[in-house]
């Protein structure tokens, strides 16, 4: 049996922004194709949220609009990619002290959707082409993480303050 790996190991254990219906799917057709599923806990999927009471507005510290102005100089499309924009909404919605604590998550979220951008010539095959690109995406990438969200936290802590 195949193991699954990259953006479809994260799809088939429910570490994307994508609904329960849309896991499910992926994760029967993963089944046919052969692919060995990992564990997954519908209950503990990131797209459920808790509600908050009406009128009070969530805490807004965009660390995946903050990333994203970051890597804009990478991509060639002016829209960028769906699964970028969704990890970026998710984050945005989350908040820093969630990037903080799921920061290996979104690091290999990023990559892989860099991975998947250079198959389909969006990105510099320069960038990615060879292993020592590679390497240096992934240095970015945490530093770029860390740098959004200490930047989206200072960004709350003006506003809040005044």
């Amino acid at each position: 049996m195949n193991k699954l790996s990259g953006r479809k190991y994260l799809i088939a254990s429910g570490k994307t922004s994508l609904s329960r219906s849309k896991v499910e799917g992926y994760r029967r057709i993963f089944a046919e194709q052969g692919y060995e599923l990992p564990e997954w806990d519908p209950e503990d999927s990131p797209r459920v949220q808790v509600r908050e009471k009406p009128g009070k507005r969530p805490t807004r510290e965009p660390v995946g609009t903050i990333l994203a102005r970051k890597f804009a100089w990478i991509a060639k499309s002016s829209g960028g990619c769906s699964s970028c924009n969704s990890l970026a909404a998710k984050m945005d919605r989350s908040g820093a002290d969630w990037c903080e604590e799921n920061f290996e998550e979104i690091t290999q979220g990023i990559l892989a959707n860099a991975a998947e951008l250079n198959k389909q010539n969006l990105v510099s095959r320069t960038v990615l082409g060879s292993s020592v690109g590679q390497e240096l995406v992934k240095i970015i990438v945490r530093k770029f993480v860390r740098s959004a969200i200490a930047e989206a936290r200072q960004k709350h802590k003006e506003t809040n303050n005044g």
